[in-house]
């Protein structure tokens, strides 16, 4: 008896203890700050991410057993890059239509529902099903920085059909696509007296001058302004002894500072026609060959930069 008496004192100090512990905890965790979110921009949740693939508890049955019920699709998916995925030595959860729509079984018997249908989860969740294969066109952590990923609703197939056999599985031509978003800025391509002729060109498109997947937020197809023009316009861009305007000047945006490169009513994609250009950063020069602009007048005819006269006159 004595020895049962001295286990249930003990038994009761350890729980006493515990109970004394845990409230000390909670006291102290209710007391601490809140951490400040830093999630990017976007807004976007860990707990968003979410391959939905997963949550079908089902069993694989190949390819062929989805065409059977899906014939209709059979002809382009046979000519899409995705069928490249239907081959023996190939896991069968990342062949053919499962490895997108997840495992079939229940969706061809029970349950017709319990397949991955793409409009029933975050537009991130998707996004993370695309690139789980496609990583080296972007991984998730810059699709979250993309600009195009803010857009609400906006992920993958907004742009790309992943049935098609169309170049890139592009739902539309380059052009057309863009436009269907970027409204404003085809209209300046169309009304511009000078412009990049996207949709009348067979070599220049939006993609000449951006990467829509690029995930630092300009989309640019280079690193900087003046690395994007200077893949047609090497002989604008230098390197000069003499910059006239430097990308690496505090206030400066290189070529755009002069120019709109979707299209402008004035010559050479200029912002402004005129002096007023030019006077719009020199003006100390407003009463300088009155009448004429800079260029015009033959004075300062090497106006994109200069390797011999720091005032860019001509040679």
């Amino acid at each position: 008896m004595k020895r049962a008496g001295k286990f249930l004192v003990v038994f009761v100090f350890i729980l006493a203890f515990l109970i004394a512990y845990a409230s000390v905890a909670q006291v102290e965790e209710a007391s601490e700050p809140q951490k400040e979110s830093k999630e990017p921009r976007g807004g976007f949740k860990d707990e968003e991410i979410k391959d939905p693939r997963l949550e079908i508890s089902s069993f694989f049955v190949g390819t062929s057993s989805c065409l059977y019920c899906h014939p209709n699709m059979k002809e382009d998916f046979l000519k899409n890059p995705h069928a490249l995925s239907l081959r023996e030595r190939i896991p069968l959860e990342k062949q053919g239509c499962e490895m997108c729509h997840g495992p079939g079984q229940k969706h061809m018997t029970t349950a017709p529902e319990n397949i991955v249908r793409f409009d029933k989860e975050t537009p991130l969740s998707y996004a993370s099903l695309c690139l789980s294969c496609h990583k080296r066109v972007l991984t998730l952590s810059d699709w979250k920085k993309n600009l195009h990923s803010r857009v609400e609703s906006k992920w993958c197939i907004t742009c790309h059909e992943p049935h098609k056999t169309t170049r890139f599985l592009l739902k539309r031509d380059e052009e057309h696509l863009c436009a269907s978003c970027h409204e404003s800025v085809m209209n300046q391509i169309r009304a511009g007296a000078s412009k990049h002729a996207v949709f009348d060109s067979a070599q220049l498109k939006c993609t000449s001058c951006h990467n829509p997947h690029r995930g630092d937020g300009s989309l640019l197809a280079k690193k900087t302004v003046s690395e994007t023009c200077g893949q047609c316009h090497r002989e604008k861009v230098g390197p000069f002894t003499f910059e006239h305007i430097s990308e690496d000047l505090p206030g400066t945006s290189s070529c755009l500072t002069c120019h709109n490169p979707h299209g402008s009513p004035n010559t050479a994609l200029l912002t402004m026609n005129g002096r007023g250009l030019c006077l719009s950063c020199h003006q100390d020069k407003i009463i300088h060959k009155q009448g004429l602009t800079c260029f015009s007048a033959g004075c300062h005819t090497e106006i994109h930069g200069s390797n011999t006269t720091p005032i860019f006159l001509r040679q």
